[in-house]
């Protein structure tokens, strides 16, 4: 994963702006990327937003229980408190709060998925509510 490169070219799109994002939705597969990269998710959420909304989303269908087990770690090692930040089990793309948020992060994985036109549902979805869309690369080669 090139995130240096990525930083560098986010800090010249929306996040560059003056405004302060009210919140922002990260989603991606968790499972198959490192804990470096989640805080680095992590840390530009909340450089961009006062309230961030992680969605652990995976390309096939996974057991509830171990997504459960998978994000009360990730809570747990981040040290993420609710008021702070809001984690979400695996859930419909249809489903997600896009509502209130005003900027998405997605991984690429989930515009990669055996579906891929549910990436760019999201995506079109986020859009047509006003918000700022990154896709961002979480896929990890190998």
């Amino acid at each position: 994963m090139a995130i240096a490169t990525q930083h560098l070219a986010l800090a010249h799109g929306p996040l560059a702006r003056a405004q302060r994002y009210h919140s922002a939705l990260i989603a991606t597969d968790f499972t198959r990327t490192a804990e470096a990269f989640h805080r680095w998710l992590l840390h530009l959420g909340r450089q961009a937003a006062g309230h961030v909304c992680l969605v652990h989303l995976e390309a096939q269908s996974g057991d509830d229980d171990s997504n459960a087990i998978l994000l009360e770690g990730l809570r747990c090692r981040m040290r993420l408190s609710p008021e702070q930040c809001e984690v979400l089990s695996t859930c419909p793309l249809d489903d997600l709060p896009l509502e209130a948020t005003r900027l998405v992060i997605l991984g690429r994985s989930q515009c990669m998925q055996s579906d891929p036109s549910n990436g760019q549902a999201l995506i079109d979805r986020a859009r047509s509510l006003g918000c700022d869309v990154i896709v961002i690369d979480d896929i990890v080669p190998g």
